[in-house]
């Protein structure tokens, strides 16, 4: 899959911080104006995806809670109203899985040419050392 941005990192955070707040069941909505200081809530390790073989998921009933032309419309308002500093935080989680995905790229691609070049037993190997199954 390919890197994050800063500001899907962003919005996939902010997503949840809102409809945390919407269905915290204390019936105060926040208006988004007063934006709370951001925590680091996401890690490099959670932007990794689970690599296994493409299904549609089942459907999931929605929340309900803020339908998403508001949610976007909400999330979109932060990221412009966003200081440099709590920027960065998210350009660096960006940077790291644009890191993240070239180092998955290149192994892909050294195993695809050691299997171009009929070297199954090197790749058998090369995966028993990495500890893969």
């Amino acid at each position: 899959r390919r890197a994050l941005s800063a500001y899907n990192i962003f919005f996939a955070e902010e997503r949840r911080r809102i409809l945390a707040e919407s269905t915290d069941g204390n019936g105060d909505e926040s208006s988004g104006s007063d934006l709370p200081t951001l925590p680091a809530t996401i890690q490099p390790e959670d932007l990794a995806m689970s690599r296994t073989k493409a299904r549609s998921r089942p459907h999931r009933k929605s929340h309900g809670s803020i339908g998403f032309r508001d949610l976007t419309k909400t999330i979109a308002a932060r990221w412009k109203a966003l200081s440099p500093e709590q920027a960065k935080r998210f350009k660096k989680l960006s940077e790291e899985d644009a890191t993240r995905q070239r180092r998955a790229v290149e192994e892909y691609r050294s195993r695809q040419k050691i299997r171009d070049e009929g070297g199954a037993e090197t790749l058998l190997e090369m995966a028993a050392s990495s500890g893969a199954p």
